[in-house]
């Protein structure tokens, strides 16, 4: 024990920080000075009384201290307790926490799995939308291809057209040149119409010059018959009353000639202002006919000039699209190379920043599987177990991107796989047309309108290709085939040649038309039509029978009803009748109507002789009444 020297002072009381060593050497060292300071006693020629109190203080102070450490063991006793059970929760904590990093990296693990398959899924989706595009510009390239066929054609078409023109051009210059040769032709018929004309005018006065002979020669005639009358006068005086008479009578024939003359001088002047009025007309014409000519000359010139102007600015317009339609094309090109170079930057600079966070993220793992190499091992096991059973994936696709026309195309769609299974929607949208998709065994539209805690009702389902629903409202419908419980209707008409009545020859057929059957659902077959036909004026009795079709062929005909008709007065009319009847009983069968018609007396109750034939015409329905 090493000496504590003279004048020693004691240390600090230790605390619960010094620790057992501490306490221990703190005790030891205060021994020791109480040894020093009992030694030192006699040194220093102190009173016993007062080293007694020293003593008595030291031993309290030691006393105290002792039980001052003794509490402060017991009070570290229960710090260390309470620390170790702190320190087991913290351990359990920490296993927990080791154990849900463990859960995380292996759902890190699975969302790898996700996106290494999401990628994949890109990555062939993006080879489709390459083999898209590509398929595209060899369509573009496939229309170029056809409007350079269109352009060819249209200048094929032109100079067809331009043959043409110029075929219908000679066909002009023809139809001018024969217009010229008649109006050759109609010169030719006025000269010789002046020349009959002249010829006439001729022969007319020739006519009156013999006209006038006559008229001279007849006054001459008179002068000799006045001078006989005159030689006569003395001669026959008794006759001079007679001869006086004769002479008035003379007299007003050579008044009527006269007059007969003046009225063919007159005609023959009518016939010169005629003839100079025609004269007239006809040059009027000739002059307008020659300006028709020259107007049309004049017009299919103008309009030759602006079918070639118009040729040549429609080949300008079509060099000029032709032209822009190129640059279109090239710019295209040059959009589409830049979009996948792009695209193919973008999905190198993803892949690297996708390896990147995978090296991470394995990294990440190794670690975790060095700290916890068993426990993971374990788990792995169980996990690759568990995946060669049972594999999940939700996956969610959501893009806008540019299409290499400028269109934009956005996408969304939710896809669940389970075991390969895939269900899901997808959502596309191009800026012009717009689709949802549903991929599911059963799509159903539940109501949430019920109380609460209820599952709803469901209102619309699909299953199996199949729609149900409750209850609907259709304002406009449009049928192509129902099946089910529904009333069949189908529609029929005809004519044909009939004669009605005497009585003797009975019932006569009209016709005959079918009620199909259904053999999924009962039905009751009826009939609604009506038909006209000539009747004389008696009474029609008409008769509606039915009967089972069999193999194309009608069982035995029972009777329905027979009703009475009183035809149309007038001896031989056309009347209308009604026929409206059903079956008393349901069947799947079909079933055959036959109307036939008995003539009877104007009554009703006796037999008629009379009979009309014509043409019958009938129309109507029949009906399966579920």
């Amino acid at each position: 024990m090493s000496q504590v020297p003279t004048g020693y002072k004691r240390k600090p009381f230790p605390t619960l920080e010094t620790g057992d060593k501490g306490i221990k050497t703190f005790v030891v060292d205060e021994f020791q000075r109480l040894e020093n300071m009992l030694s030192n006693t006699n040194q220093n020629s102190r009173s016993t009384r007062s080293d007694l109190e020293d003593l008595t203080i030291v031993t309290t102070g030691i006393s105290a201290s002792l039980a001052n450490a003794e509490a402060a063991i017991q009070n570290e006793q229960t710090v260390r307790a309470s620390a170790d059970s702190a320190l087991a929760s913290d351990i359990t904590t920490i296993t927990a926490t080791v154990t849900q990093q463990g859960t995380d990296l292996t759902a890190a693990e699975a969302q790898i799995v996700a996106e290494q398959t999401a990628r994949a899924t890109a990555d062939t989706a993006i080879a489709s939308d390459v083999t898209t595009l590509t398929a595209t510009v060899n369509q573009q390239g496939t229309d170029i291809a056809a409007t350079q066929a269109s352009v060819t054609s249209e200048s094929t078409a032109r100079a067809n057209a331009d043959s043409a023109i110029a075929s219908d051009v000679t066909t002009l210059t023809a139809t001018v040149n024969q217009q010229g040769t008649d109006i050759a032709a109609a010169e030719a018929d006025i000269l010789s119409e002046q020349t009959a004309r002249a010829n006439a005018d001729s022969a007319i006065a020739s006519d009156v010059t013999t006209l006038t002979a006559t008229v001279n020669q007849q006054g001459t005639d008179i002068a000799a018959t006045q001078a006989s009358v005159t030689a006569e006068q003395t001669a026959r005086a008794n006759a001079d009353s007679a001869i006086a008479s004769d002479v008035t009578t003379l007299t007003a024939t050579v008044n009527q000639q006269g007059t007969d003359i003046a009225a063919a001088q007159s005609s023959i002047t009518s016939e010169q202002t005629a003839r100079a009025s025609a004269d007239s007309a006809l040059a009027t014409d000739i002059n307008n006919l020659t300006a028709t000519v020259n107007s049309g000359d004049a017009t299919n010139a103008a309009a030759i000039a602006s079918e070639q102007t118009a040729r040549a600015n429609a080949d300008t317009a079509l060099a000029s699209d032709i032209t822009s339609l190129t640059s279109t094309v090239t710019s295209n090109n040059t959009t589409l190379a830049a979009a996948v170079a792009s695209e193919a930057t973008a999905r190198a600079n993803a892949d690297t920043a996708n390896a990147a966070s995978i090296s991470t993220v394995s990294a990440s793992v190794t670690t975790e599987a060095t700290a916890r190499a068993a426990a993971d091992t374990a788990e792995a096991n169980a996990r690759i177990a568990a995946d060669n059973t049972i594999t999940a994936s939700v996956a969610t696709e959501a893009s806008v991107r540019a299409a290499a026309d400028n269109t934009l195309l956005a996408k969304y769609g939710v896809t669940l796989n389970s075991n390969g299974y895939i269900t899901g929607f997808s959502q596309n949208n191009n800026g012009t047309t717009g689709t949802f998709k549903i991929l599911a065994d059963k799509f159903t539209i539940i109501d949430p309108a019920d109380s609460a805690g209820q599952a709803g009702t469901q209102v619309f389902d699909i299953t199996n290709g199949v729609v149900t629903m409750s209850a609907a409202r259709i304002d406009n419908l449009t049928v192509g085939n129902i099946v089910g419980v529904v009333n069949q209707t189908s529609a029929f008409s005809g004519s044909a040649s009939k004669t009605f009545g005497p009585s003797s020859s009975g019932y006569r057929e009209l016709m005959t038309v079918d009620c199909p059957g259904n053999s999924a659902k009962a039905h009751i077959p009826s009939i609604n039509m009506v038909f006209d036909a000539a009747f004389a004026t008696d009474t029609a009795y008409v008769k509606l029978e039915s009967a089972t079709v069999t193999g194309g062929s009608a069982g035995s005909y029972t009777e329905v009803q027979t009703l009475r008709h009183k035809t149309a007065a007038g001896g031989n009319s056309w009347t209308t009748i009604p026929v409206i009847g059903s079956l008393s009983s349901s069947t799947t069968s079909t079933t055959r109507f036959r109307v036939s018609i008995k003539m009877f007396s104007d009554n009703g109750t006796g037999t008629t002789n009379q009979s009309r034939s014509g043409t019958a015409h009938w129309s109507g329905t029949t009906t399966g009444i579920v």
